[in-house]
């Protein structure tokens, strides 16, 4: 969503063209087609992070022959011309299939690699068009690919869901107490062995003493009361025969 009034999904459209299409949602019960934003056709799309109180998203891709990833910034301020300005190039630092998460405050963007190993990258983006390099961590999960990022409500940590070839799965938890100085908390190990790759959500209840994950059938509850040794202390099966679920959603209360 892009504040309350729009709405945007991205697709890989037909003639292998990337397309931004837009809708008004101001009147949830009919929904009004705005128009559609070309991405081109070159090169891949990785991800997208949009921001809802300053009407702007970040792009990532990789232009056809380049291994440099591209953030490239979209202008919603006026929805009938949507703007793009490339803000970084990251020069072959992250690899393919990039996660990003925006802080609450939406000043700060962290970024890590489906290839994990890349590493953390975390950047000031209170000016949007000259993203400011804060900090990085290398982590040493090597042979994972990242699936999701969850960042804490009080974004002093954030939980990378992560898979490898042999489909098992771990949550790696890092410190972002100092920004100047993110750390490794620790990695956990999750049971069973999954056999979706798509990214899927890691839920937090509002305390942080619980996080729900999803895992083929049925969902994981794990104690996060210690970070450093979180413990799977409850299974809900979801008893959907042949029906894998791809995501779910945690009531407020």
């Amino acid at each position: 969503s892009l504040g309350t009034n729009y709405a945007y999904f991205w697709n890989y459209a037909l003639n292998d063209e990337y397309k931004l299409f837009l809708f008004d949602i101001s009147d949830i019960t009919s929904l009004n087609p705005l128009g559609e934003l070309s991405l081109g056709k070159e090169g891949s799309i990785e991800s997208f992070v949009n921001s809802r109180s300053r009407k702007m998203g970040f792009l990532f891709r990789y232009p056809t022959g380049e291994k440099d990833l591209t953030i490239t910034l979209l202008d919603f301020s006026n929805i009938a011309s949507v703007k793009e300005t490339p803000v970084l190039k990251m020069l072959d630092t992250l690899g393919y299939l990039t996660k990003a998460v925006l802080s609450q405050k939406e000043d700060l963007l962290f970024l890590i690699s489906k290839n994990i190993t890349k590493g953390l990258f975390i950047y000031n983006i209170s000016e949007p068009t000259t993203p400011v390099f804060i900090s990085s961590l290398r982590l040493p999960e090597a042979g994972m690919k990242v699936h999701s990022l969850t960042l804490s409500k009080d974004e002093q940590t954030l939980f990378v869901l992560c898979w490898d070839d042999k489909q098992f799965y771990s949550l790696v938890i890092l410190d972002l107490s100092n920004l100047a100085s993110p750390k490794r908390l620790s990695v956990f190990k999750l049971p069973g062995i999954w056999r979706l790759d798509d990214p899927r959500p890691l839920i937090l209840t509002k305390d942080m003493k619980k996080a729900y994950v999803l895992a083929d059938f049925n969902i994981l509850v794990l104690n996060m009361t210690n970070l450093a040794l979180p413990v799977v202390f409850g299974v809900f099966p979801l008893n959907f025969e042949d029906t894998y679920v791809k995501t779910f959603f945690l009531s407020s209360d």
